[in-house]
């Protein structure tokens, strides 16, 4: 299980696919064309809040990291590295792109 608590920020899998149009309109980026892979678990999407809002979108394959990005596909803040840094650790996730310039939403 994905899901997390990790200094203030909540790590979430999305519900149904209109959840991953919430969060794709809310972040500005195509999540939702990712529901169908999720469907068929090609690809797990995971989804970080802070405040009530939407803040990071994931992208998961097993145990590896494919992309995480913050509205309109920017690089996640300082902060929020050091927050997904702990998530990575916790889970055993091995992040599989070199930097955030790589693959984007």
């Amino acid at each position: 299980n994905l899901e997390d608590d990790i200094d203030g920020y909540s790590f979430r899998l999305p519900k149904t696919n209109i959840q991953m149009c919430e969060i794709g309109t809310s972040l500005h980026n195509c999540v939702a064309r990712y529901a169908e892979n999720v469907e068929n678990k090609k690809c797990t999407i995971v989804y970080v809040t802070k405040d009530g809002e939407y803040k990071i979108c994931i992208e998961a394959s097993r145990n590896k990291i494919m992309q995480e990005r913050i509205d309109r596909n920017a690089h996640p803040t300082d902060e929020e590295k050091a927050v997904l840094a702990k998530w990575h650790e916790r889970h055993g996730l091995n992040v599989s792109y070199k930097d955030y310039d790589d693959i984007p939403f």
